[in-house]
């Protein structure tokens, strides 16, 4: 097991050289060392809008979710992996962490081998992970005692991003944590550019049920965009009915025009349009109520 820190201006510093040091960590840490791979996997390309659960602690029966992406056939992101991977072959040659540089660190990272295949974590560091002085009474066996201490690094104990290398798998919990390890995870969730928006506009017309009109469009709402483009969520023209029938059977908050044209005018409309392409709304099998989802996945069905 090896323990680095990566600094914000891409540099890699040893952390812990002392065994004993590092095995008191590993202990008290259990969390940050060790993957736990009984979690729910959500495909991030098909699902980037899902909004993942987390396990709680009053109910050990709940999983984590965690987004998760292939990179088996992604030669763009197997170079980062491979990058990481170099850096743990060669770490005897990086510098110690020391009060100079702590305070410049972005990621803590560590990594084991079993069978030439790596297991990475990396845990972000924040700015509300540094200390920069803290006094507090030490109580010892006989009596308590004043202590000082400056340039503290809290370690938490949890994994943000896991990259594994026999699973050519990465897992993590945000995307804007993936975009500060390389600015290549952007794309996997990115913005509309000018021709995808007209390409869009152009098929929702193509459903002759709809006024648009040109407003700047928000982030979320062009990325939404992009993926309902990317993954084909909709053929505007052969599913016109289906379209009217859906909008009709719920509350969707899509008013008509005077020509008796659904309006999408404004962000706020387009929202409300998304969801209905996403299909956010839905009945109970049990209660019969009409229900709405603030995001939703593709669920695999059992043979």
């Amino acid at each position: 097991m090896k323990l680095l820190a990566k600094s914000k201006q891409g540099n890699f510093y040893k952390v812990l050289e002392s065994d004993d040091e590092l095995s008191n960590l590993i202990e008290d840490k259990k969390r940050f060392f060790e993957f736990d791979s009984n979690i729910v996997e959500i495909d991030f390309i098909q699902n980037p809008t899902w909004k993942l659960d987390k396990k709680t602690p009053k109910d050990d029966s709940t999983k984590d979710e965690w987004f998760s992406v292939d990179y088996s056939k992604n030669a763009i992101i197997k170079d980062v992996v491979e990058e990481y991977k170099n850096i743990f072959k060669s770490s005897a040659e990086c510098s110690n962490l020391t009060s100079n540089n702590i305070n410049k660190i972005s990621f803590l990272i560590n990594a084991k081998k079993a069978k030439e295949k790596y297991s990475i974590n990396i845990q972000v560091v924040k700015n509300t992970s540094y200390i920069r002085s803290r006094q507090f009474l030490k109580l010892g066996s006989d009596k308590a005692r004043y202590k000082r201490e400056e340039n503290i690094l809290n370690l938490d104990d949890n994994i943000d991003i896991h990259i594994s290398e026999t699973d050519n798998k990465i897992y993590f919990k945000k995307l804007a944590d993936m975009k500060k390890i390389n600015e290549v995870f952007a794309d996997l969730y990115k913005e509309s550019t000018k021709e995808e928006l007209d390409l869009f506009t152009e098929k929702v017309a193509q459903c002759s049920m709809f006024s648009m009109k040109e407003f700047s469009i928000q982030e979320r709402n062009s990325k939404n965009i992009k993926y309902a483009l990317d993954n084909n969520k909709v053929n505007f023209l052969r599913d016109k009915n289906k379209i009217d029938n859906y909008i009709k059977k719920y509350p969707t908050n899509l008013n008509k025009d005077d020509k008796g044209l659904y309006e999408i005018h404004s962000n706020k409309d387009l929202t409300n349009f998304l969801k209905v392409i996403n299909e956010h709304y839905y009945e109970g099998e049990i209660t019969g109520n009409r229900m709405e989802s603030n995001s939703s996945k593709v669920l695999l069905i059992q043979p």
